[in-house]
Formats: structure tokens, C-alpha cells, sequence
């Protein structure tokens, strides 16, 4: 049988193990659905990670929950930004490529 010398050293031991694996769990890549809320509780944004890259559709609203900015990510790489009015409706399209599309205030093509 193992027999301890000091305790202070065992205990201090089962500490610092204790941190290395919390630490090594903090510094995984984000995975999955990311949600962040405004103060009284409303999706502020949300989407997905895949490993620490952002991937498909990322959405941005206003505390009204109005869309306000649609991001679209692939591997990682923002491809497109979708901007919208006050009233929810598709304004402006912008690809990675700096192209701007602007679409007309009444919504409609």
C-alpha cells in the first residue's frame, strides 16, 4: 500500500490535475448552436459552429426581434452578408467579393 508522506503535497497534486483538465476543456473549439440573448431574454444572434468555425446561416436581430443582418459562412469564411430594413425586409446582399446588390425598399424583386 502507498503510503503519504505529506498530504499537503497529495491535495496540491489533485489540484493542479484538477485545473490542467478544466483548462484543456476550455480551450476546445466551439461546437454547435450558438444563441446569445438580449437582457430581457430575445435571440440577440444565433447559428452554428463545426469545430470552431462558423458555418450555414448566422442571424442578428434587433431587440424587437426584427432580423436585422443574415451572415452566411462556408467552412468558416463569410460568403455573403444579407442586410435588412426596419421592417424585416431584404435591403442589401453582399458576397465575399465585395458585390452589393441592393434590392428595393418595397421587398418585392
Amino acid at each position: 500500500m502507498l503510503k503519504i508522506k505529506n498530504p499537503f503535497i497529495t491535495l496540491f497534486a489533485c489540484i493542479l490535475l484538477v485545473f490542467l483538465l478544466l483548462e484543456s476543456k476550455a480551450q476546445e473549439p466551439l461546437h454547435g448552436v450558438y444563441k446569445d440573448f438580449y437582457p430581457n431574454g430575445k435571440v440577440k444572434t444565433k447559428g452554428h459552429y463545426f469545430y470552431g468555425n462558423k458555418i450555414g446561416n448566422w442571424y442578428y436581430y434587433s431587440e424587437k426581434k426584427i432580423l436585422e443582418k443574415r451572415l452566411f459562412y462556408q467552412k468558416g469564411k463569410l460568403k455573403r452578408t444579407y442586410t435588412y430594413n426596419i421592417k424585416g425586409q431584404l435591403a442589401v446582399i453582399e458576397d465575399d467579393k465585395g458585390n452589393v446588390h441592393t434590392k428595393p425598399a418595397c421587398g418585392c424583386q
